[in-house]
């Protein structure tokens, strides 16, 4: 049995940036991933693309990631008030933390 849960391409992706990949190149959804002393990652999905358990533990394997990386809060734009256009002033940033970052288990 895996520790991985299924995750989304877009949060496996910003998970693997916040330890120290970047997108070096990109043609279309393939992404040609770089990191010192690392080889060269392609991360071939799109972004709403699920990926499953086994393939998160594939890409851990070659990339570092552990699967508290992919806990690890995510921001998400929250309107405070008014109903007019948005500007930058309206908006902030909220964190939310799954179950797993605040217990250390797995939902």
């Amino acid at each position: 049995m895996s520790n991985w849960p299924a995750s989304k391409a877009r949060r496996v992706l910003a998970a693997l940036e916040r330890i120290g990949w970047r997108v070096e190149r990109q043609r279309g959804s393939h992404r040609l991933l770089t990191r010192a002393g690392w080889p060269d990652y392609e991360f071939a999905f799109h972004d709403r693309d699920e990926i499953g358990p086994r393939m998160l533990a594939r890409i851990a394997k070659e990339t570092g990631l552990s699967p508290k990386d992919l806990c690890i809060a995510l921001r998400r734009r929250t309107r405070l008030i008014g109903g007019g256009p948005v500007s930058q002033g309206d908006l902030w940033l909220k964190w939310t933390i799954c179950a797993w970052c605040v217990t250390g288990e797995l939902p």
